[in-house]
């Protein structure tokens, strides 16, 4: 019902769901001087903190020469998720992965159908 998550694609793939995330979203700021992507960030940390399962951040570039700025935001918005709520006290895995022709470009949360292993420190 958060009118922040109205841009997000779901897209079932049996044993995990894709959502799509809106880059336009993610890339501008709600308001002057505060990060791109606030409202986005908070709305899925606080959707993603009821949810047991693993949860991995995908930024999928369309050439190779944007496949490390690719890996390098996947990372800042894992981060960003973990601090807004998402995955409660199991890491969010950031990945990059250039596209196949014709595939689209985009960042995508993924969220598997299993739960996290707990984190008992060892």
């Amino acid at each position: 019902q958060d009118p922040a998550l109205s841009g997000i694609g779901v897209e079932g793939q049996g044993d995990r769901v894709l959502l799509h995330l809106p880059v336009k979203a993610l890339l501008s700021a709600d308001t002057p001087n505060a990060p791109a992507g606030e409202r986005l960030v908070h709305a899925l940390g606080g959707a993603l903190n009821t949810l047991p399962n693993r949860v991995a951040v995908e930024v999928r570039p369309a050439r190779p020469a944007e496949f490390a700025a690719g890996l390098t935001y996947a990372v800042r918005l894992a981060q960003r998720l973990a601090g807004a709520g998402a995955g409660g006290n199991t890491p969010i895995v950031a990945r990059a992965r250039l596209t196949a022709a014709g595939e689209p470009t985009g960042i995508v949360l993924i969220v598997f159908d299993t739960a996290a292993a707990p984190n008992d420190g060892r």
